[in-house]
């Protein structure tokens, strides 16, 4: 689940911008756009927070006896509302020595995939 303060923040921001839009409009073509561009920065925003609950979820839910957390890495990934970039946990396992991002193998992304599915579609 987002937090739900991350999804307030992004809400209140939309309607700033909405206001803002609105106010400043001169035409049809103008409004549509601030609007769109509002729309979309929200939902990036989302997306991401989106994102990186579900990788604190697997980082909760993992096998710890196997994998270890090294770092965090930030991936950019365009999606249909956008580039969105997010942070995800990157494990190893030390017997093994194998790596992983838990999120990814979630998630269906390959290594170095730029293109969200939806946007692929």
């Amino acid at each position: 689940m987002i937090p739900i303060r991350q999804a307030l923040d992004g809400f209140l921001q939309l309607l700033v911008d909405l206001h803002q839009a609105v106010s400043e409009a001169q035409d049809f073509a103008t409004l549509e756009k601030k609007i769109a561009a509002a729309v979309r920065t929200c939902a990036c925003g989302l997306l991401a927070g989106a994102l990186e609950s579900l990788d604190e979820q697997l980082a909760a839910n993992r096998d710890k006896t196997r994998w270890k957390p090294v770092n965090r890495k930030a991936r950019t990934v365009v999606t249909i509302v956008g580039e969105v970039t997010y942070w995800r946990r990157y494990y190893v396992d030390p017997q093994t020595g194998e790596r992983r991002f838990l999120l990814d193998e979630k998630l269906g992304m390959e290594q170095r995939q730029r293109m969200s599915p939806g946007l692929q579609e």
